[in-house]
């Protein structure tokens, strides 16, 4: 059965194919308007920070990177629940790291421009975080090998993004809480330039990373959800509840 197209601004879905991104790095304009969006997205980078504690059980002394970090969020909610002074956000951009410097400026985590290709970090981290961001890459088995590279030997990588083959009522669903007709476009183009489980899977095997769990549907633990009790009865996304709408690898090299 052909999926469901969806529209939004100029962009229509054809989910049944991925449609990449036209650009791996969020630059300029587009930069200063993904760090200031008005998508409130703080309880759903809150519950995967928490996720990624609960699922790799880092120490006081594990070095932690984000790669692709945006403008900071996720290592802002992991350091708020994990205080942990070796915490290292990266991106390409030079506007979203400017906005999380002066952001987060209060917090001892380091905000650094390095692109994932060329990154100095190189089998030094512990963990290694990507989120919302693997699709953005053009050559996805260079990508996965780049971020690899990042990871130290005993290490792990947490991979979390969109699924290309959530049901279309979840994607519908997520699009209508989303106000601005920019960011519902942005959100459109991403779902499609995703990828699906067989594909990562294949992707995976190609950048011989062979050692890798997937988390699909994701459903967060009720430890999870009992400590995010107050501000789930607030949020107006209730992204939570999507469970098919993105799913996550754990990944060692």
């Amino acid at each position: 059965m052909k999926p469901k197209a969806l529209t939004a601004g100029k962009f229509t879905t054809n989910l049944g194919i991925r449609i990449p991104e036209d650009e791996e790095v969020i630059t300029g304009l587009e930069g200063e308007l993904y760090a200031n969006r008005v998508d409130s997205r703080s309880l759903n980078y809150s519950m995967v920070a928490y996720d990624i504690l609960e699922k790799l059980k880092p120490s006081k002394h594990d070095s932690i990177l984000e790669v692709c970090c945006g403008s900071g969020q996720l290592s802002h909610y992991l350091y708020q629940i994990f205080p942990n002074d070796k915490i290292t956000a990266t991106d390409g951009s030079p506007e979203l790291i400017q906005a999380a410097q002066e952001r987060y400026k209060h917090i001892p985590i380091r905000f650094e421009t390095h692109n994932v290709h060329e990154h100095p970090y190189q089998k030094e981290k512990k963990i290694v975080i990507c989120k919302d961001s693997f699709h953005h890459f053009k050559d996805p088995i260079k990508a996965m090998k780049s971020l690899l590279e990042l990871v130290s030997t005993d290490g792990v990588l947490y991979l979390y993004d969109l699924a290309r083959e959530c049901p279309a009522d979840q994607i519908e669903k997520r699009l209508t809480t989303i106000q601005n007709p920019h960011e519902q476009e942005r959100f459109l183009r991403s779902i499609n330039a995703t990828f699906t489980d067989e594909e990562m899977t294949t992707i995976l095997k190609e950048a011989e990373a062979n050692r890798f769990d997937v988390i699909y549907p994701l459903r967060f633990s009720e430890r999870n959800l009992y400590h995010h009790a107050k501000e789930m009865e607030n949020d107006k996304t209730k992204e939570h509840l999507f469970d098919k709408l993105s799913r996550v690898y754990i990944i060692k090299p």
